[in-house]
């Protein structure tokens, strides 16, 4: 209960964000105040077309970024995922310094199974 006690709620709560947005534009540029507004309404589409290009993603992007999990590698500012390391596999994976597999491939290491098809 005591934690609800001051949240700001109504016209006051996108009041506090507005003032907040221009006060972090101020201090770090205007940049940052757009990197917290996408994070707050991080519900926009991915940006990533298709392989022929004529279809479009339809899955919702990731916070900081405009792309979903599906095409998070495509985003060159991202740094946190790249691709599988067994090719053609592409699935995205947390980025380490060695391999780095999707699960599947990782299974499939772990099981001493040939990954190679």
């Amino acid at each position: 209960a005591l934690r609800r006690y001051r949240k700001r709620r109504g016209d006051d709560a996108r009041l506090w964000g507005c003032l907040k947005d221009k006060r972090m534009a101020v201090l770090y540029g205007e940049e940052a105040a757009e990197r917290r507004s996408e994070a707050v309404n991080h519900n926009s589409k991915c940006e990533a077309d298709g392989d022929g290009g004529s279809e479009t993603c339809r899955g919702t992007s990731m916070p900081f970024s405009s792309y979903c999990y599906k095409h998070i590698s495509y985003d060159p500012k991202q740094l946190l995922y790249s691709s599988c390391s067994r090719r053609p596999c592409s699935e995205p994976v947390l980025n380490c310094a060695l391999d780095c597999h999707c699960h599947l491939h990782a299974t499939l290491l772990s099981a001493g199974t040939s990954v190679d098809e």
